[in-house]
């Protein structure tokens, strides 16, 4: 068991790397009317960080295929204490997760890490898009020096497909369905300065070699390929799943998946539209 705090500046290194700068993890009368209680909400990438960590610097069975997996179940406030607790299932092939509040028990975020039987073929579909070593290296070291405690491989490749995600496709894939379906004038239903979207699933499939640190030169060639896979629809929200195969040196190492949700916040105290 470790007790874990986050602060501001944290808070702000990741937005910087990321690009997210929706409004509840800055402004506290938005992250309130979205949430319903004070102070502003962490990124749910920057929580799960010191856990993916954590779990990295386990003893594992093999170099095959690993699968770490988080349901984030509820908004966490930045000034509180956090205590992180993990259970080994099966020795050295799976262990379970819990982020809790340290002050009442309430569990945030919950989880597991295992060895896994994986199947890259049907990855092959993927259209790839290509990012030059020299713009891999400076978007990896740029991770690094921010987060020197998240050293393994597959975390920096983790981050850097978010922020790129988020930068780069985000409007493609996300933002365009929860404008369409949740953002409408259809009576009853929101306008799209009302829309707040959070985080509520991650998970990472990637090789054991990424536990390392990732030796940049030995990178001739970096892909990925992202696609929505899921789509939930309510009165209100929306929820997807984002894919993010990557390849490195033409073979596919690790495929990111995000779990988002789009929902609607009370008119009278937002400001403008909320994005992750």
């Amino acid at each position: 068991m470790s007790l874990l705090r986050f602060n501001q500046a944290e808070l702000q290194a990741w937005a910087d790397y990321s690009g997210d700068y929706n409004p509840i993890h800055f402004d506290e009368g938005i992250a309130e009317a979205a949430i319903g209680q004070s102070g502003v909400v962490m990124h749910g990438m920057l929580a799960m960080m010191p856990l993916k960590s954590s779990h990295s610097a386990m003893t594992w069975a093999d170099d095959g295929w690993l699968q770490w997996s988080a349901m984030l179940r509820h908004a966490m406030p930045l000034h509180a204490d956090y205590r992180l607790e993990s259970r080994v299932v099966d020795p050295n092939r799976q262990i379970r997760f819990k982020l809790s509040k340290a002050d009442d028990a309430q569990t945030m975020i919950s989880g597991h890490c295992a060895v896994v039987d994986f199947n890259p073929t049907p990855y092959e579909k993927y259209r790839r898009l290509e990012v030059p070593p020299e713009e891999v290296r400076r978007e990896l070291e740029g991770f690094g020096s921010r987060f020197p405690a998240a050293p393994a491989a597959w975390i920096a490749i983790d981050a850097m497909m978010f922020s790129r995600y988020l930068r780069h496709h985000a409007d493609e894939v996300f933002h365009e369905v929860a404008a369409k379906y949740v953002g409408t004038d259809t009576p009853g239903l929101p306008s799209p300065e009302n829309i707040v979207t959070m985080q509520t699933h991650h998970h990472d499939i990637f090789r054991g070699t990424l536990l390392q640190r990732l030796d940049f030169d030995k990178i001739s060639s970096f892909e990925y390929g992202y696609c929505k896979t899921d789509e939930i629809l309510t009165r209100d929200s929306v929820f997807l799943m984002v894919e993010i195969p990557v390849w490195i040196n033409g073979n596919l190492e690790q495929v990111v998946q995000i779990g988002l949700m789009a929902r609607t916040i009370r008119p009278a105290t937002t400001q403008g539209a909320m994005y992750e």
